[in-house]
């Protein structure tokens, strides 16, 4: 399965992705994130394969120097749980494994 990931240009290929939860735990400054109160902490949210064209435009309107990432699941990877957050996108609970992260090229 194929999804795209928007970044900060801060993210280092070769390190899992983190949700919010995860990355505050380890010290991380997330102010940049949101402008309220975030929600679906607990997940880290994806673009379909479908919606290359969406992540492209959250990159122009909200994070300029941000960094769409390809991400690719296996299909029979049952160690991660996939679940949609209440906007309607796709998303994986806690953390995405390194291995399944690229740059979108």
């Amino acid at each position: 399965m194929k999804f795209y990931h928007v970044a900060p240009a801060s993210y280092e290929i070769g390190t899992p992705l983190l949700c919010w939860d995860e990355l505050e735990a380890r010290g991380y400054d997330l102010t940049w994130k949101y402008d309220g109160e975030p929600v679906d902490t607990d997940v880290v949210c994806l673009f379909r394969e479908d919606q290359l064209d969406e992540a492209q435009e959250f990159v122009e309107v909200f994070l300029p120097d941000g960094r769409i990432l390809e991400i690719n699941i296996d299909d029979d990877d049952d160690m991660l749980r996939l679940t949609k957050v209440s906007e309607g996108y796709t998303a994986v609970y806690k953390s995405i494994p390194a291995k399944y992260i690229s740059e979108l090229k």
